[in-house]
C-alpha cells in the first residue's frame, strides 16, 4: 500500500477549545474505509501547518476521504513518499 504524507493549514475556530478539532477527528477515524490508516501526526506550532501520515490504496482515494471529513483541516498538498529507516545504514 502507498503511504503518503498530507500537509494542511488547520482553521482554527476562534473558541478556547480544540473540542471542534476533536469531533472532527473521531469522525474521520470513525469514517475510515478498511483500505486507509492514519499512521501519525505532527503539528508545526510555529508554521499552523499539520502533517498527516497516511497509507492508501491511492492519492484519489485519500484525498476524496479527507475532502470530505476535513472541513477543519483543509489539504494543502499531498506528497506519495517512502518510508526510509535510517536503522539501515548503521553497520551492524
Amino acid at each position: 500500500m502507498a503511504r503518503f504524507l498530507v500537509i494542511h493549514h488547520p482553521q482554527y475556530p476562534k473558541a478556547d477549545s480544540l473540542d471542534p478539532f476533536i469531533y472532527a477527528a473521531r469522525n474521520l477515524m470513525a469514517s475510515l474505509g478498511p483500505d486507509l490508516r492514519w499512521l501519525n501526526s505532527w503539528w508545526a506550532a510555529n508554521r499552523e501547518l499539520l502533517f498527516c501520515e497516511w497509507e492508501a490504496p491511492s492519492e484519489e482515494a485519500l484525498r476524496a476521504t479527507l475532502q470530505e471529513a476535513c472541513t477543519l483541516w483543509p489539504i494543502d498538498v499531498v506528497y506519495e513518499v517512502f518510508w526510509n529507516d535510517p536503522h539501515w545504514y548503521l553497520d551492524n
